[in-house]
């Protein structure tokens, strides 16, 4: 992962807009008059051109008859665009290069969509805006490197989509109309969304969002959860970018996230990889090479719904180490049980010498939440911020002894939060000026509860961290 730059079902009412649509499907609207004469810096939209947006949200969101000939001039799309391989369709990297106006499809008989332009790329390959040429409809093509590995993988995330497709339209998870195959490229074509999560933060100066937008957002990708936990997949790859809002709002009037990118997700029991997750999201079973299950997407919502919250990631780290030094830092060390199951543990942490014989492996939580799991402040019993588990029998390395037993340099790092724990980052972040006194006491109030609420997805051992339907049932997203 690039070093960070600056890191590297709710109703809404329908007769006026919220503080959600404005933010979201009004965020231009939204910064045009808050930002109008601001400086940046000074809570406006600063630097903003609101015209650019305005045309870019136009041209990408107006559909267009079939057989109108396209506005948009032919230029390249691909970089690097010299061709190499695939008699000279491809460049270097295996990416098939490509121009706007350009047509993809199977050939024949089969659909044809035309290349408007680019939305991304990754390792996999490079996706793209595209037109239906029989029905005008926008489209989000995926096209994949022409590589074997890649193509298999993109079979398995095309398999995988169908998968959720066949148990009816999920309104919170993308939806992938077909895919087929362009001068050896597998292509997968997705409905096309808006801006991902990432992006709306950068739009709002990487400051959080309003705790009822949060609440909202996490609802959804929670919903989201519990469509892949049913289906026993596991996603892993769960972060901002990987949500996007969807150009339409739902039947209430609210605006829609959708968790898209399938290319890493997995059947439960039957995965391949054992390193997966962007490493801001990255949970504690994966970092220590210990088996996982969908646990770790409920680990990366919680890292991401606690970014919404604070603007920033919780744990920024620079290298797998320094991501663990950081979870440390914040929520306590890892439980033995976790690190004993992990084959890369001993790369990060030692063994205490004095340390105790292996304990037995803990019970696991019950599958459903109890109707006294939480109390009034959205609290339970067998949990607090204040405890970090009982003494542990390993202690994490210092990065300067990781950095000599692995030959390598110790790292730079940033310090985002001025609090070290969880609570108290949430507690001491500002709150919006202009408030009542009761006002601030009822934010406070709320921030507890979201406290607790991310906390219990953020449980270092994936048996005793809470589930998409236990987090769902938490009194935070009850609003």
């Amino acid at each position: 992962m690039e070093p960070y730059a600056p890191r590297p079902d709710a109703a809404m009412a329908t007769t006026a807009p919220s503080r959600l649509r404005r933010l979201t499907l009004d965020v231009l609207d939204t910064y045009t008059r808050v930002g109008a004469g601001r400086p940046a810096g000074a809570g406006g939209a600063g630097g903003a051109d609101p015209a650019r947006f305005a045309e870019w949200i136009r041209l990408s969101t107006t559909p267009r008859a079939p057989g109108r000939p396209s506005v948009v001039p032919r230029r390249s799309l691909t970089a690097p665009n010299v061709g190499g391989g695939n008699e000279g369709r491809d460049n270097a990297e295996a990416e098939l290069i490509c121009y706007a106006g350009d047509v993809l499809g199977p050939g024949g008989d089969g659909p044809s969509f035309e290349i408007i332009d680019k939305l991304g790329k990754g390792s996999f390959g490079q996706v793209f805006r595209c037109r239906s040429a029989k029905t005008g409809r926008l489209v989000a093509i995926k096209v994949v490197k022409n590589c074997a590995s890649y193509a298999t993988q993109a079979l398995v995330e095309s398999q995988i989509a169908r998968m959720l497709n066949s148990r009816g339209a999920h309104p919170h998870v993308v939806h992938l109309f077909g895919d087929f195959s362009h001068g050896g490229h597998v292509c997968l074509v997705f409905e096309l969304l808006s801006m991902n999560l990432y992006e709306l933060l950068k739009q709002n100066q990487f400051r959080g969002l309003p705790l009822e937008s949060v609440r909202l957002f996490s609802a959804q990708i929670l919903s989201a959860l519990v469509c892949l936990d049913d289906a026993k997949i596991v996603h892993c790859d769960v972060k901002p970018e990987n949500i996007l809002l969807s150009p339409r709002p739902g039947d209430d009037g609210a605006s829609v996230v959708k968790l898209i990118d399938f290319g890493s997700a997995c059947v439960e029991g039957r995965s391949t990889q054992t390193y997966v997750q962007s490493r801001f999201y990255r949970a504690p079973e994966v970092l220590v090479g210990a088996p996982y299950d969908g646990a770790i997407d409920v680990w990366s919502a919680a890292c991401v719904v606690a970014e919404l919250m604070l603007g920033l990631p919780v744990f920024p780290g620079v290298s797998a180490h320094n991501q663990i030094t950081r979870i440390v830092e914040m929520l306590g060390t890892f439980p033995d049980a976790l690190l004993e199951r992990g084959d890369d543990a001993a790369k990060y942490f030692f063994r205490k010498p004095d340390a105790p014989p292996p304990a037995a492996p803990p019970q696991p939580p019950p599958a459903a939440v109890p109707d006294d799991a939480f109390d009034d402040d959205g609290a339970d019993a067998k949990f607090s911020d204040d405890d970090d588990g009982p003494a542990s029998s390993y202690e994490l390395k210092t990065p300067e002894a990781y950095a000599r037993d692995t030959g390598s340099s110790v790292p730079r790092t940033k310090k985002y939060f001025q609090y070290k724990r969880l609570d108290e980052i949430v507690n001491h972040y500002p709150i919006r000026a202009g408030l009542s006194a009761s006002d601030v006491d009822a934010e406070r109030d709320k921030r507890k509860v979201f406290a607790h609420f991310v906390r219990g997805m953020l449980r270092h051992a994936p048996d005793e961290r809470w589930t998409p339907r236990m987090a769902a049932a938490h009194p935070f997203l009850a609003g």
